[in-house]
C-alpha cells in the first residue's frame, strides 16, 4: 500500500498535473497525504530496525511452554491421583484456558466447502469442546 501511495504522489507531482494539483483543497490534500506518508515510511523504517524474534524462536518458546504445562498437568494428576475434587479445582485454570483457546479457534472464519451438485455451501461440522482433565 505504501508503494502505491508513493507512486500516486510521484504521479501527482508531474508538471502535467500542475493545473489540477496546485489549486486550493487539492494542493492541501496532496500536502497532507505527503506528510502522513513520510511519517508512515519513517515509522516503518524504525520498526524494521528493531530486534525481533524469529518465527523459529517463537515456536521454540511456545513448545517449551507447552511441555512445561504438560509436566504441570501430569504432576497434578499424579500427585492427586486419589482426589478427583482437588485435581479438578487445581486444573480448573488450565481447563478454562483450553476452553478459551477452543472458542477463539472456533470463531475464526473458515472457507466453506461447496456442494458441487447444488452450489450451496456445506455447513462445517462443529467439533465437541475438549473435556477438562480430571
Amino acid at each position: 500500500m505504501s508503494a502505491r501511495v508513493a507512486t500516486l504522489l510521484k504521479e501527482l507531482a508531474d508538471p502535467g498535473w500542475a493545473s489540477l494539483t496546485t489549486v486550493g483543497v487539492v494542493a492541501e490534500t496532496i500536502a497532507a497525504v505527503t506528510a502522513v506518508h513520510k511519517d508512515y515510511v519513517g515509522e516503518v523504517k524504525k520498526f524494521e530496525t528493531l530486534d525481533k524474534a524469529s518465527w523459529d524462536e517463537v515456536k521454540s518458546l511456545d513448545l517449551a511452554n507447552h511441555r512445561r504445562l504438560c509436566n504441570l498437568v501430569a504432576g497434578i494428576v499424579f500427585g492427586f491421583a486419589a482426589d478427583a475434587a482437588v485435581r479438578k479445582s487445581t486444573l480448573a485454570p488450565v481447563a478454562q484456558q483450553d476452553l478459551e483457546i477452543y472458542e477463539a479457534l472456533r470463531a475464526r472464519r473458515k472457507v466453506l466447502d461447496i456442494d458441487p451438485s447444488t452450489g450451496e455451501p456445506i455447513p462445517p461440522v462443529a467439533p465437541s469442546p475438549p473435556e477438562p482433565v480430571v
